[in-house]
């Protein structure tokens, strides 16, 4: 009975353990559970804080998106009536006082570069007044803006001045109404500027030296002696050689000036004894007088520019232009 009773205390104080055992292992998986539940609560607390901060831009941002397009839309809608108050100006003929010159022509026309100062005048953005007689000024010369209406309503095939002069002061009014092709156009018919000799440097190429000889002029049989005399073959062609001074040469040998600005050179008292090419040349007021050699073919004036030239009496019907 004895051992029974000790066996017996003995079970019980195992069970006691193993139920000590249990208890302590169950309240540990308690623990873990309940810092596993606490972290799942966390992320999901801020899970969800994240969301409504995601959820709170995304309102801001559609609201700011919708107030951006009522904004646009506000805006064409006012260009709309702003459009709709000038239709009638915009679908008739609009008349132009340039400078005093008056001109007519269609919004279509002056609206055909939409970069240029007079399509953004007249694109109805802008409230213009115009004068009494219904004309809207322009403070710009007058004399050039026919050709300014003609490039817009012939872009394609322009028909531009020959004039250098005039299209250097067309191309002023290119860049002031900023007509970019306009502009590329007339820039294309200008001829680039000739390189300027001097006196000087054109002696030199002739390599002058001094010589005195007696001659008899063309037509008037009236004598004369030259000063100097050419000593090499020259070709200067292409240059600005206005307002020289080849008075008392004898051309000894074959010279060319094809193509030069030659305006107001004098040829005076010269003796063209070989051949002299002034071909497509610009002579105008360029004088001729008390010369030898003009009528037998020596001097070559094929195409050039002959205004307000100067020959002696007679001669002037032998030179062939």
């Amino acid at each position: 009975l004895i051992n029974m009773a000790y066996r017996s205390i003995g079970w019980e104080e195992t069970l006691d353990n193993t139920i000590a055992t249990a208890v302590g292992v169950l309240k540990s998986q308690k623990a873990l559970l309940q810092r596993q539940i606490q972290e799942q609560q966390s992320k999901e607390k801020a899970f969800n804080q994240e969301m409504a901060e995601k959820r709170a831009k995304l309102r801001r941002e559609e609201e700011q998106q919708r107030a951006t397009i009522q904004a646009e839309y506000q805006k064409l809608e006012d260009e709309k009536k702003a459009m709709e108050g000038v239709y009638k100006f915009q679908s008739t003929r609009i008349k132009l006082d340039v400078g005093g010159q008056q001109f007519t022509t269609s919004r279509s026309t002056l609206t055909k570069h939409s970069d240029s100062m007079l399509a953004i005048m007249f694109s109805g953005r802008h409230e213009l007044t115009p004068d009494e007689g219904g004309a809207y000024f322009v403070d710009r010369d007058g004399t050039h803006f026919r050709h300014v209406l003609n490039f817009l309503r012939d872009e394609d095939s322009p028909t531009l001045p020959e004039d250098q002069f005039t299209l250097k002061e067309l191309l002023k009014e290119a860049d002031f109404y900023q007509i970019d092709s306009f502009a590329d156009a007339i820039k294309a018919a200008l001829v680039p500027p000739k390189a300027r000799m001097s006196q000087h440097e054109v002696n030199n190429r002739l390599g002058l030296v001094s010589y005195g000889m007696s001659y008899s002029s063309d037509y008037a049989r009236i004598y004369f002696q030259t000063q100097q005399k050419t000593s090499a073959s020259v070709s200067i062609n292409d240059a600005d050689l206005s307002n020289l001074s080849f008075t008392g040469i004898y051309f000894a040998h074959t010279c060319s000036f094809r193509g030069s600005d030659m305006s107001n050179v004098k040829f005076d008292q010269c003796y063209f004894a070989a051949q002299l090419d002034l071909s497509d040349t610009d002579l105008t007021n360029a004088s001729f007088t008390c010369c030898n050699g003009l009528i037998n073919g020596k001097v070559i004036f094929t195409s050039a520019i002959h205004d307000s030239i100067k020959f002696d009496d007679g001669i002037a019907q032998y030179i062939q232009f």
